[in-house]
């Protein structure tokens, strides 16, 4: 549930960037759609047994449906590698390509590395002792009590996991650009190139 969450916020803010012109960024939009379709057949059994058994029944009857559904489970497996390589061709396709390097690999960086730290945060024993902790709480135990027998009731700590870990990403992407914008400042002046016109500062997202 919570990689769904994320997804869907990535591939949202991906069907953004697409719109805005960096083509490289069509596939991860593709490929994190995919994930939660998938993630959502998952969570209903029932569903994706049937889903799995009348795919694998038409991929062996069709070589096409075959190579795509081995083309989706790499893709959903690889979004990382796809970022990447939408930046190596955002940096390709840039005016300014060493400016546009130097952001999109500071950026991408940092982003990637506030991501594995939000993973080993939201994930560690302090953190769900905390909660567990906290739903005993006078103050705080009707609310949890409530999101117990809601609607969401099982799903609340994994929808909160994902909120965080986009978060996290959003907020690690912004700030690697934003340093990598200094230092792309510092390299163009000491190579005594005049960049006329320096790369705006992105939307905050991944």
């Amino acid at each position: 549930m919570c990689n769904a969450i994320a997804s869907i916020i990535f591939a949202g803010r991906n069907y953004d960037k697409t719109k805005s012109g960096e083509v490289g960024r069509a596939p991860v939009f593709l490929f994190q759609t995919a994930k939660v379709v998938d993630a959502a057949l998952k969570y209903d059994s029932k569903i994706a047994k049937n889903a799995v058994s009348v795919f694998n029944r038409l991929a062996g009857q069709s070589k096409v449906l075959d190579y795509t559904g081995k083309a989706l489970k790499w893709g959903m497996n690889n979004i990382n590698p796809l970022i990447c390589a939408s930046g190596g061709l955002k940096t390709l396709m840039s005016d300014d390509k060493l400016t546009t390097g130097i952001t999109e690999t500071g950026a991408l960086a940092t982003m990637f590395a506030g991501e594995a730290v939000m993973k080993c945060i939201v994930n560690s024993s302090a953190v769900k002792n905390s909660i567990q902790k906290a739903s005993k709480l006078k103050l705080l135990k009707p609310l949890f009590n409530f999101i117990k027998k809601g609607k969401f009731g099982g799903k609340a700590a994994a929808i909160l996991k994902g909120a965080a870990f986009v978060a996290a990403s959003v907020s690690a992407y912004s700030l690697g650009h934003y340093l990598a914008s200094d230092v792309a400042k510092e390299i163009n002046s000491s190579l005594g190139r005049n960049v006329q016109k320096s790369e705006k500062s992105p939307k905050t997202y991944a």
